[in-house]
């Protein structure tokens, strides 16, 4: 994998989606060798998104990803009782450790908010909170202006307009890293 120092996060990343798109998307990154962290969220709207298999063996079987945290619930934890931070982080752990062996080492939180309770109750299962705000076209713009400070992006899978942007976003990666604006 080619050495990139922007992490380049597909949010959303959860069990309803068919292989054929996660492969199409994951193409993109292969031609460039860089990581994509895939972002799993596990529940919809309070219920359990059932697990494919398939989905499950290609994220453990292909090179090039980072498999990290999201959300059990697409819910906006940075406003809720550390009771429920830690229900849900426990639910989504299980489920991590039941499907890829292992714990994530990283949330990214929906919405990108974070409070000092999420921190607190992430530190005490191994994980640390990255919430940086760059979503895919933010990151485009300022790339091209040479303003970008930050330290990843992140898109949708699920979105057009996301994808369209996605080959733009990893070249102008590629171009960052090589300090070429």
């Amino acid at each position: 994998m080619a050495k990139t120092n922007i992490i380049i996060r597909s949010d959303d990343w959860d069990f309803r989606f068919g292989i054929e798109r996660y492969q199409l998307v994951h193409r993109e990154f292969a031609k460039r060798n860089l990581v994509e962290t895939a972002n799993l969220q596990f529940c919809q709207h309070g219920t359990l998104t059932p697990f494919n298999e398939t989905l499950v063996n290609y994220l453990l079987n292909t090179k090039g990803y980072d498999i990290q945290l999201h959300c059990w619930e697409h819910i906006l934890y940075a406003t809720m009782s550390e009771a429920v931070i830690t229900r849900d982080l426990a639910a989504a752990s299980y489920y991590f450790m039941k499907y890829f062996k292992r714990l994530p080492s990283v949330w990214y939180p929906p919405w990108n908010m974070v409070s000092q309770k999420m921190i607190e109750v992430a530190d005490k299962f191994g994980m640390k909170v990255d919430n940086e705000s760059y979503d895919i076209k933010r990151f485009i713009r300022e790339a091209k202006e040479g303003s970008f400070s930050g330290h990843s992006f992140y898109f949708h899978g699920s979105m057009e307009p996301d994808l369209a942007c996605l080959p733009e976003a990893l070249d102008l990666v590629l171009a960052l890293d090589k300090g070429v604006n």
